[in-house]
């Protein structure tokens, strides 16, 4: 249970917190709560590094899926927005922290003191020239949830394709920069997409119009020196504790939450698949199966494999399927056609 357990789930936030100057940003602070928080048991954690996982096959993880039915979760990381042109944070190369130092840009203190800065990066980012689109992946977690086997998306990410590909039920570990609100009097604000466009670069950062202080809209997206929501960290951890299945997709799983949640639905009993294009220090502690394949490849597949094990054994749904739609209720079986 969740009340058992203490937190040391620091805060770091999905993309922005994949990187290497944690030290230095002292992040390994616990939560300032009397709430109940989580913690990861050192006995349990014993027993999983001893744990054995083994490759799967596309058709395998399919089987698994349409077995399962309904409460399945995926923990996704930024692997799976890579492929829709998203920056990545801690690429070395390419990342956005590789060209701006974090310090002056992703920290509360910066934003409170240059929140032009980080404005700027976003309108370079997601601006109205580089409008992200959901990929073939994201589609593919929208279509599980649309034939009712996906309960539950919890992400490190904090941009909004899961959303936009029909996913309702959608953690944000680490908030989502779609979302603003005034830093001044807390009152929610137009989403980033509609600031930025409608906000000329030179009068960025964007400012509240309710309050007489005009105050300086933020993204709901955590900041270094901020800590994770407690509400949202007690959901994704609940929804870990009753899983039957796990995905762990595209994380490098080297910042927590993202290494401990899946120890956790290990821990309850779980089945954990991971997909990634290598192994992480999950690979062979708490993980079950593995696959190394893209996601916006390998998750179509998967997709397709389900509904082909559907028509199999359901050799007559076709038919439900054409007067559900005949009658206009909403149908979670998979087309037909």
């Amino acid at each position: 249970m969740m009340c058992t357990w203490l937190t040391n789930m620091c805060f770091k936030s999905g993309t922005w917190g994949e990187m290497d100057f944690e030290e230095d940003m002292n992040h390994n602070v616990m939560m300032q709560t009397n709430e109940p928080t989580v913690e990861i048991q050192p006995k349990a954690r014993k027993l999983l590094t001893e744990k054995e996982s083994s490759e799967i096959t596309v058709e395998e993880i399919a089987d698994l899926i349409y077995n399962c039915k309904s409460g399945i979760v995926f923990l996704t990381g930024a692997g799976i927005s890579e492929a829709s042109d998203i920056p990545t944070f801690r690429d070395p190369e390419h990342g956005v922290w590789a060209k701006h130092d974090p310090r002056e840009v992703g920290t509360r203190m910066a934003f409170q003191n240059h929140p032009e800065r980080l404005w700027r990066i976003l309108l370079e980012m997601v601006g109205p020239d580089n409008s992200p689109i959901p990929n073939a992946g994201h589609s593919a977690l929208g279509e599980l949830e649309k034939y009712g086997y996906a309960s539950t998306i919890i992400t490190q990410n904090v941009d909004d394709l899961h959303e936009q590909s029909g996913n309702n039920n959608v953690i944000h570990l680490h908030g989502n920069l779609w979302s603003t609100e005034c830093i001044v009097c807390g009152t929610p604000g137009d989403t980033t997409h509609e600031l930025l466009r409608d906000t000329p670069k030179k009068d960025l950062p964007p400012r509240c119009k309710k309050c007489a202080q005009k105050g300086v809209l933020k993204p709901d997206a955590v900041l270094f020196g901020e800590i994770l929501n407690k509400n949202i960290l007690a959901s994704a951890v609940s929804a870990m504790e009753n899983t039957p299945l796990l995905f762990v997709l595209g994380t490098s799983a080297r910042v927590s939450p993202a290494t401990d949640l899946p120890v956790i639905a290990s821990n309850a009993g779980a089945k954990v698949v991971e997909i990634n294009m290598e192994e992480t220090q999950l690979t062979h502690t708490c993980v079950d199966y593995y696959l190394h394949a893209p996601l916006e490849t390998v998750l179509p597949q998967i997709v397709e494999c389900v509904r082909r094990i559907y028509r199999e054994s359901n050799p007559r749904s076709s038919i439900v399927a054409s007067l559900s739609k005949t009658f206009s209720r909403p149908s979670l079986l998979p087309d037909q056609s």
